[in-house]
């Protein structure tokens, strides 16, 4: 959409002026969220995790499938 209006505008002198538009956010440090994040990304990321959920779903569509085409 943003895209979309810029192109519309393109070649109009408007000069837009967005300062002190909104509400200034202050963002909080939560060291205990970080954290859990990466861990959550760090199990994502675990190989071994990888393989045996690929494989499990593997083998519930092997499952599923084999038993519908009889």
């Amino acid at each position: 959409m943003h895209n979309m209006i810029i192109e519309d505008e393109r070649g109009e002198d408007v000069d837009y002026d967005y300062e002190g538009v909104g509400t200034m956010v202050r963002p909080c440090r939560n060291e205990d969220r970080i954290k859990k994040f990466v861990q959550v990304h760090q199990e994502i990321q675990d190989l071994v995790s990888h393989e045996q959920l690929r494989d499990d779903i593997v083998e519930d569509l092997w499952k599923f499938h084999g038993e519908h085409r009889r």
